[in-house]
């Protein structure tokens, strides 16, 4: 029943890079919103096809906490790894410091809202961390207006990370931080200011007022 579940990394990469062949085939131009791993499926798609234009929101590139990666890491090993899955099929979602449930919000009077996910299994967990490792040497993406948008008080990822270690090979059009959101930059408190710039035809994100 777990193996039907959960699906690996691979199967991520392929799915994305169907549908968005599909796209491909009814549009001249298409243009990628990747949030959290999807932000880390829409780079991988972005080095391969030709995007129009690219907005990663709060990309999982780095984990907010360093000693969390190291933890999966170690869980991923064998023998390890077979324990984990035999003990426990279900890894529970963290809570974040300051945040009163799972959900990694500034937005407490709304969290009943989100849609989310209280456990994940194992195999999901370290094909993320896998996709992870895969995206850690900077490429050439086929895209010409990249952009990326976070919380400032972002529990769950570390985008300040990726900027700085991808700016070298990656010419960011725009870079946003928000102010009022954590990880959820559509349904946070900032969701207006992230939401704006989006429509079918354009994507650009307007500057912190």
């Amino acid at each position: 029943r777990q193996r039907q579940m959960c699906i690996r990394d691979s199967d991520w990469v392929a799915y994305t890079c169907e549908q968005f062949e599909i796209l491909q085939s009814i549009a001249e131009n298409v243009s990628i919103i990747g949030h959290s791993l999807g932000g880390l499926l829409a780079y991988n798609l972005a080095t391969t096809y030709k995007v129009n234009k690219l907005i990663l929101s709060a990309p999982a590139f780095y984990l907010k906490k360093n000693k969390e990666y190291k933890l999966l890491k170690f869980l991923m090993k064998p023998p390890v790894y077979w324990f984990v899955n035999l003990l426990f099929p279900f890894l529970p979602k963290k809570i974040c410091q300051g945040r009163l449930t799972i959900i990694d919000s500034m937005d407490n009077e709304n969290l009943s809202s989100h849609l989310t996910y209280l456990a994940v299994p194992p195999q999901s967990a370290f094909s993320v961390i896998r996709l992870q490792d895969k995206s850690q040497t900077p490429r050439h993406l086929k895209c010409d207006h990249i952009q990326v948008l976070y919380g400032k008080h972002d529990g769950t990822i570390n985008t300040k990370r990726f900027i700085e270690k991808y700016s070298n090979t990656i010419k960011f059009e725009h870079e946003l931080e928000l102010n009022n959101t954590a990880h959820h930059p559509y349904r946070d408190l900032d969701k207006n200011i992230a939401i704006a710039p989006v429509s079918y035809t354009h994507l650009t994100l307007p500057t912190t007022p």
